[in-house]
């Protein structure tokens, strides 16, 4: 599922190679990382609706993962963080602290 969304037709740069070249980052601060698994899950959703005329596509990427994660019953504290880091990515810059 998540393959057909980020091979969508209006998709020029928010594609897998997108999501790849991200995960190759991710694989070299894997160990620094205190939720690994909840950075994983925010790469992955991130850019997973794209509408490159909407300016609501990271809403609507974070309530996607919601769904998501009511569907593996992942624990309220830990879906809350990763829904915040999708909103966040809206803004193109790192998150201090985080």
């Amino acid at each position: 599922r998540i393959e057909s969304y980020y091979s969508e037709e209006q998709r020029y740069y928010h594609k897998l190679s997108h999501i790849e070249a991200m995960f190759r980052y991710y694989t070299e601060v894997e160990a620094l990382l205190e939720k690994p698994l909840l950075v994983s899950f925010a790469i992955f959703f991130h850019d997973i609706i794209y509408q490159p005329k909407n300016s609501d596509n990271e809403e609507k990427s974070a309530e996607l993962f919601k769904e998501f994660a009511n569907e593996i019953n992942m624990n309220e504290s830990d879906s809350d963080i990763v829904f915040q880091w999708i909103i966040d990515t809206k803004a193109h810059k790192g998150i201090p602290g985080n």
